[in-house]
């Protein structure tokens, strides 16, 4: 294991990362405070990976009525000079593991259908596609407070995590026992 694994923290975000997270991702303030945004509207959780108050990585996911036993992977980042150290491993391995806590039957994600390293990362923990490509959309914000919806070709993959699971349809907040400072 790399010391860039063996020494990281994986906790919530908190709204005093925002201006980091921009900084070492390169986006601007205001996608991440659209991010915020959509955090604080329960439509997702998102964690860190950081070293030494250093953020590498993030991960988002939240519940979605399309996919009612599965808890939704998305946006997954690692900051480049740290890739293919496991970073992004520990990141879905957490997300999976909130999951399980949740009691639901796995993780749903959708992929890039020209994403051959994130792929390849999901294959090797477990995921594996489901149907033909789809096309995604996801909203980018831009400096200036713009936005734009972005279109991709995307696979869908899915690990289920065992039997079992509850149905989670209509609820889409966080999870009471994750607070604010949680570490994963």
């Amino acid at each position: 294991m790399t010391s860039a694994v063996s020494s990281l923290t994986i906790r919530l975000l908190e709204e005093g990362d925002l201006e980091l997270l921009a900084h070492v991702f390169r986006f601007s303030r205001h996608h991440i405070e659209g991010r915020w945004r959509e955090r604080l509207a329960g439509e997702r959780t998102m964690l860190v990976a950081e070293r030494d108050g250093e953020a590498l990585g993030s991960v988002s996911f939240g519940e979605r009525e399309e996919f009612p036993r599965l808890l939704y992977l998305f946006a997954l980042a690692v900051v480049e000079p740290f890739q293919r150290q496991g970073i992004g491993s520990r990141l879905v391995v957490s997300v999976e593991a909130e999951a399980r806590r949740r009691g639901v039957e796995g993780i749903c994600l959708a992929v890039a259908v020209d994403n051959e390293g994130a792929i390849r990362l999901y294959e090797r923990l477990g995921y594996r596609r489901t149907g033909e490509p789809f096309i995604s959309r996801w909203t980018w914000y831009g400096p200036d407070g713009e936005t734009r919806e972005i279109v991709e070709r995307c696979y869908r993959m899915v690990r289920r995590l065992g039997s079992g699971g509850r149905l989670i349809v209509g609820k889409r907040v966080g999870h009471p026992r994750l607070k604010a400072g949680h570490q994963i």
